[in-house]
């Protein structure tokens, strides 16, 4: 655990397998592949964020490791 919080020399984040599903044109659930690597650690998962259409353009509302 120690070794997973201690700050990591470099990070390597890939995205693959992008399924979006738009709500209506405000809000759009993303589901996806996430692939993490760094000196110290290592981790493949499916995330699903909510996102919310604002003036300044698209945020994050909700992320969730699925």
């Amino acid at each position: 655990r120690r070794l997973k919080l201690k700050k990591p020399g470099w990070i390597k984040v890939a995205l693959s397998d992008f399924f979006v599903e738009k709500n209506d044109g405000q809000q759009a659930v993303v589901k996806f592949r996430q692939s993490y690597q760094s000196d110290r650690y290592r981790d493949v998962s499916t995330k699903r964020m909510v996102l919310l259409y604002t003036d300044d353009g698209w945020r994050i509302v909700k992320e969730k490791s699925i």
